[in-house]
């Protein structure tokens, strides 16, 4: 009978544990593909931008006027805006406007300390009409209405810095309501401009004024 020495022994030992070793799997590439595919995604949708409905129902303005986008249908261009109250004045081009037209000028007023000292709070001024006819009598119409009836608030017209009309916050001004203000040109004058002047008043707390379809017409002649 044969007799292994040690040194055998180990050896053996050392075959039989390296074929019974099994090498270490990792993941296959369809575990990985299975385990993203369960990963919950949020559907999709498409999206739309519906329309504003008091855009669609309201009825788009022009006219022949002499003054450039009087309807503020394109916005304040060319229009020009001095806020000199500028604590608790602020304006902005609302919808709907006079008569369901599309846009006006909007204009929304506080009081503060300031107020008594203020001769208006905001000031509107029309681009310029280059090189008007001398002598021509002009009719300037706009529309208009307060939010608020006090005696102290009003609307005022100036054409060439000098005053040509007056709207008082009357009741019947609380809706939109027409205005028509005759103007001679003076025979010195070779530009027109108009500027509306928004005043609260000393006595006012607050008040909202609308000014829209701002026109310049030469009243036709009949020979």
């Amino acid at each position: 009978m044969s007799t292994l020495s040690a040194s055998s022994l180990s050896a053996q030992s050392s075959i039989l544990s390296e074929s019974i070793t099994l090498p270490t799997q990792s993941p296959t590439s369809d575990s990985q593909s299975n385990a993203e595919s369960d990963v919950p995604f949020p559907p999709s949708h498409p999206t739309s931008t519906s329309p504003d409905p008091s855009q669609s129902s309201c009825v788009r303005t022009s006219s022949n006027s002499a003054i450039e986008n009087g309807g503020f249908e394109n916005g304040l261009s060319p229009w020009s805006v001095d806020l000199i109250d500028l604590m608790s004045t602020s304006y902005d081009i609302s919808t709907p406007g006079a008569s369901n037209s599309c846009s006006a000028f909007h204009v929304t007023m506080a009081r503060n300390m300031q107020t008594d000292d203020l001769r208006s709070n905001l000031r509107l001024a029309s681009p310029l009409i280059m090189l008007p006819p001398p002598g021509v009598n002009w009719t300037v119409s706009f529309w208009t209405r307060f939010d608020t009836a006090h005696e102290d608030s009003f609307l005022e017209l100036l054409a060439n810095e000098a005053v040509a009309h007056r709207v008082n916050a009357t009741t019947e001004l609380a809706e939109w309501t027409k205005v028509e203000v005759p103007y001679n040109l003076e025979d010195g004058d070779r530009m027109l401009q108009f500027v509306f002047s928004f005043v609260l008043g000393a006595g006012a707390v607050r008040n909202e004024v609308w000014l829209d379809q701002v026109a310049v017409e030469v009243p036709a002649t009949t020979s």
